[in-house]
């Protein structure tokens, strides 16, 4: 019960984090980091040195080696599918 506590509560601090950005005016780096947010949020381990170096330093920096697409809910999905259509157009 308290995991799902803590699930819920990390997806409604992406939801909350992502309302308080402008990802209209971000640059295509600002959106390639607002895309990979919810990956960080449920500790996915970046390959890219760059991704990991700048999500080390908020409040996510926990890997989870056993990370599965599955693990990101409906509402991640959507945003990440809408910053990677913001990115093609930059």
């Amino acid at each position: 019960q308290d995991l799902q506590v803590v699930l819920r509560d990390r997806e409604l601090f992406i939801m909350d984090e992502v309302e308080k950005m402008s990802p209209a005016g971000m640059t295509r780096s600002e959106l390639r980091k607002l895309r990979n947010f919810p990956y960080a949020a449920h500790g996915y381990v970046f390959k890219d040195q760059s991704l990991r170096d700048y999500y080390a330093t908020l409040w996510y920096p926990m890997a989870n080696p056993a990370f599965k697409e599955a693990d990101l809910s409906e509402r991640s999905k959507k945003l990440i599918s809408t910053v990677k259509r913001l990115e093609a157009t930059k």
